[in-house]
């Protein structure tokens, strides 16, 4: 699965209009693997995303300066459909930065304050030494999480984006 794009209906005015869609480009993407012998893979900048069921989070960043001081009526995520189907996702905002190519389960690949356990250039940790991905995601550290089913469309799956 490749993520094409996040589209946002802007509010402009009380009513939405079909001008008011903007198309968010992904800037970044990574899967992040939970299986203890994976922990340290990174797929980030690759041409597709591996989803390997619940044993995966994927991770994605997306352009948001078209949308910055507007307010967002609505969102849904687009993405082509790969050999596998997904009948659903959970969403969920990540509480930290990270980066695409040094990121895995166990390090978001930044620095980590006060932490010296260099891993791929970042340390061990995501937001905090020791930190796993599921500290900073689905609902945990202040997170927005939603679930959406999917509705596949034309080859893209579409998922609503609360």
């Amino acid at each position: 699965m490749k993520c094409l794009f996040l589209a946002w209906a802007l509010m402009m005015s009380s009513v939405a209009v079909a001008s008011d869609l903007v198309v968010l480009p992904s800037t970044k993407d990574n899967s992040i693997v939970l299986v203890e012998g994976e922990w340290r893979v990174n797929a980030g900048k690759q041409g597709r995303i591996r989803v390997k069921g619940n044993q995966h989070l994927v991770a994605m960043d997306f352009d948001t300066k078209a949308i910055r001081g507007r307010r967002v009526k609505a969102a849904e995520l687009v993405c082509s459909k790969g050999d596998q189907t997904i009948a659903a996702v959970s969403l969920s905002t990540i509480a930290v930065p990270w980066s695409e190519t040094e990121s895995n389960a166990l390090t978001s690949g930044l620095n980590v304050a006060g932490h010296s356990g260099a891993t791929h250039g970042g340390t061990y940790g995501w937001g905090y030494p020791g930190g796993k991905f599921p500290a900073v995601t689905g609902g945990n550290a202040f997170t927005i999480v939603h679930q959406a089913k999917s509705e596949l469309v034309d080859g893209c799956y579409y998922w609503d984006v609360a």
